[in-house]
């Protein structure tokens, strides 16, 4: 219709389902990269409905001092990296990121 010509991957490929319609999270580079991608995010989860999740020992005393620090309310409008917090709360530092930010 309008004179452009696109080819069947411009319309439905990995770049329209993850940056453009949001209906998938994630594009990898092979079919294995793709399952280990798969399998550590399963791992994050309980094996059945009434298990509860994996878990790890807590924060260590330092860490939670270093947590302190991005309060956003001192001082006013601070701006802060949220996955630098991400990163400081999670578990081991162990964190899946399935959206990484723009």
């Amino acid at each position: 219709m309008t004179g452009e010509e696109i080819d069947q991957k411009f319309l439905g490929g990995a770049r329209v389902r993850t940056q453009k319609s949001g209906m998938a999270d994630g594009v990898f580079d092979s079919d294995l990269e793709t399952w280990l991608a798969v399998r550590r995010l399963v791992s994050f989860l309980p094996q059945n409905n009434r298990a509860k999740p994996p878990q790890v020992a807590g924060i260590p005393a330092q860490d939670q001092q270093a947590i302190g620090c991005f309060n956003p309310r001192v001082p006013p409008h601070t701006q802060y990296n949220m996955c630098d917090v991400i990163n400081n709360l999670a578990d081991d530092a162990d964190f899946f990121e399935l959206i990484p930010p723009a």
